[in-house]
């Protein structure tokens, strides 16, 4: 038997050819890590069910409105943003915008 952590390679599993996709989260915050122990431990839910249905529950406690306003904001910038490239660097439309002595808006 062949296994591995190759992400999304056939591996040789008893001489059949599977495809084998491995995920994996390294969380670096001790209480986070503790936190997820600790809920997992109280709903007897294995990690990945425990991060999975507490993942779930707080996307469904966001407004679709605000999901909304947001890929609205994105739909005007991305619209918006070739119109703002008049060919002049950052460094150019700083010095246009404030005096250079004082630094403070012309």
């Amino acid at each position: 038997m062949s296994l591995g952590s190759i992400s999304g390679k056939k591996v040789d599993v008893y001489n059949k050819m599977v495809e084998r996709l491995i995920m994996s989260l390294n969380l670096k915050d001790p209480e986070t890590v503790h936190m997820i122990r600790e809920l997992a431990a109280m709903t007897g839910e294995n990690l990945t069910t425990a991060v999975r249905v507490a993942v779930k529950e707080r996307m469904e406690r966001i407004p679709e409105k605000r999901v909304g306003l947001a890929k609205w904001i994105m739909s005007i910038a991305r619209e918006t943003a070739p119109m703002m490239d008049d060919g002049r660097s950052s460094r150019e439309i700083m010095d246009a915008l404030y005096d250079p002595q004082t630094g403070l808006p012309l």
